[in-house]
């Protein structure tokens, strides 16, 4: 299987007014094509920084990244990056909020707004798109913001707590509609959560990280009776209970 992201011996420091402060230790991981990759790790511990480092925002103090077999030199076009909130602007529609990242790139090419209308028919949201944001319910914005990601035709997504700002009953909703919308979609995807269920209902695999400095204890495998199962089903699966209490306890660093 091809590798679409490759993280190798990368270790970060910054620079504070108590002098250098380690966020990353030496870590290595590589996410296959397609793959749904989740990482989790007490508070603080540089999962972010990872994410940053990755999509380029951050340089590493050692070690190298590769997306699509290409090394990461800086902000780059092959990764796409989802923040906690959808960042959808009220002034605009939600075609007009979609095709936000095609405007900044200069791409509104037919061939991109065909695809645009596309997805939005494919996920539910073409009767809405001359709605604005407000309009909307949460899951629905969700869809679109990760509609205007995906147009940009990234190699890679890159989710950064995306759900963290939606109370539980919708969370449960978004996770099933974004899981779906990427597997359709084939995407390769890196998660940062601290939400342990969260994780294990959408991941093929789980990276968990130490404390401060980060490194990574295990990567779990995380393995269903049907890989046809949605988030929701997972939670219902008699091995979801299973996979949390490992990872529960991997992540309890008490004497660390």
């Amino acid at each position: 299987m091809k590798e679409m992201i490759n993280v190798v011996g990368v270790s970060h420091k910054y620079q504070s007014a108590d002098g250098e402060t380690e966020t990353v230790l030496d870590i290595n991981f590589t996410v296959n094509e397609g793959e749904f990759l989740g990482i989790v790790g007490p508070s603080g511990c540089g999962k972010s920084t990872i994410l940053s480092i990755i999509s380029g925002l951050e340089k590493p103090s050692k070690g190298e990244v590769f997306v699509d077999g290409e090394k990461v030199e800086g902000i780059t076009e092959k990764i796409g990056y989802m923040l906690q909130r959808d960042n959808l602007l009220e002034w605009r529609s939600i075609e007009k909020n979609v095709l936000l990242g095609l405007e900044i790139q200069h791409k509104l090419s037919r061939e991109n707004i065909d695809y645009a209308e596309e997805l939005l028919n494919k996920y539910g949201l073409w009767e809405w798109r001359n709605k604005r944001p407000s309009q909307l319910s949460g899951g629905m914005r969700q869809r679109a913001a990760l509609i205007r990601t995906l147009l940009i035709r990234p190699k890679a997504l890159l989710l950064d707590e995306a759900f963290s700002a939606l109370d539980f009953q919708t969370r449960i909703t978004v996770t099933d509609d974004v899981y779906r919308i990427l597997k359709d979609e084939g995407m390769t995807t890196v998660m940062v959560s601290h939400d342990i269920p969260e994780s294990v209902s959408m991941a093929d695999k789980i990276m968990a990280l130490s404390s401060r400095p980060a490194r990574v204890k295990k990567i779990h495998e995380i393995k269903f009776g049907s890989e046809f199962l949605t988030p929701f089903e997972r939670r219902n699966a008699p091995e979801f209970g299973q996979y949390f209490n490992t990872i529960w306890k991997e992540l309890d660093i008490n004497g660390e």
